[in-house]
């Protein structure tokens, strides 16, 4: 196939004969699965397509590699008639733009200036011109607001056999997302409690939303209010209760703003 769902691309290279015998193919291919479960676990899997065809114009690229694109950055059907229309020397309004942002992985580029040091990469570039070149054309610039974290999603364990739950971070973060809640996570497998305390803090996140080892295999998770101190251990609520626990308190804590502000 060229392009398509990402789980149809992993079984026709896993079907292969060639790259069967293929050790770097086959560490490849154990690298897709990965990312397709993580995929699966932000729910965005229709938003994606494989393509074996896609190729960068750069040979440092050791992995992974990818572009985005958006219905925006496609020409418009009438671009025929805008073109005529135009009276100026800017296109943007009838030529589509491409790819908006593009990247990958490649493990080896930082050795190469910083003597052989292995270093694995992962990156982006986003196309600003591109960008603004969209945003012009749809000129809605009142919803843009400042980026905040209101809940930051953790995990809490150790010992034998833990993971991280990374995967779940991302399913709950997701979830928070859906529901229009600003979340965020820590990105490592398995981060410490501190290190996910003091990114919270860093963020200004007002909850956390805590995955423990033992409670969360059990449908239960904890809801924290940040800054109250060690001494509050938080609400245990289920799966299905999160959002509307976390909504009573985000909302609760505008009320408790709203009412010292009133009081100034």
């Amino acid at each position: 196939p060229g392009a398509g769902e990402m789980r149809d691309g992993m079984e026709y290279l896993q079907s292969s004969e060639i790259l069967k015998s293929n050790d770097s193919a086959q560490k490849g291919i154990e690298e897709m699965q990965i990312l397709a479960d993580y995929v699966d676990a932000f729910d965005i899997t229709q938003y994606l397509s494989f393509d074996l065809s896609l190729a960068r114009g750069l040979d440092y690229y050791t992995g992974l590699i990818y572009e985005a694109v958006t219905a925006a950055s496609a020409p418009p059907e009438n671009a025929t008639e805008l073109k005529a229309k135009s009276k100026d020397d800017d296109a943007s309004a009838y030529v589509g733009v491409g790819s908006i942002a593009a990247g990958g992985r490649y493990d080896n580029l930082v050795g190469m200036f910083s003597n052989g040091k292995s270093i694995p990469c992962v990156g982006v570039s986003f196309g600003v011109e591109r960008l603004f070149s969209i945003i012009k054309n749809r000129a809605n610039l009142n919803n843009i607001s400042a980026n905040h974290t209101d809940v930051f999603v953790m995990a809490f364990g150790g010992g034998e056999g833990w993971n991280g739950f990374l995967k779940e971070r991302m399913e709950i973060t997701n979830k928070l997302w859906k529901a229009g809640i600003n979340a965020e996570y820590l990105y490592k497998s398995k981060a410490n409690i501190r290190k996910q305390f003091d990114a919270a803090e860093k963020a200004g996140a007002k909850l956390a939303v805590i995955l423990g080892k033992e409670e969360y295999p059990q449908g239960q998770l904890r809801i924290k209010v940040l800054g109250q101190g060690e001494e509050n251990e938080g609400e245990l609520v289920t799966k299905d209760e999160l959002l509307a626990a976390v909504q009573a308190k985000l909302s609760s804590d505008i009320d408790d703003i709203s009412r010292i502000i009133k009081g100034l």
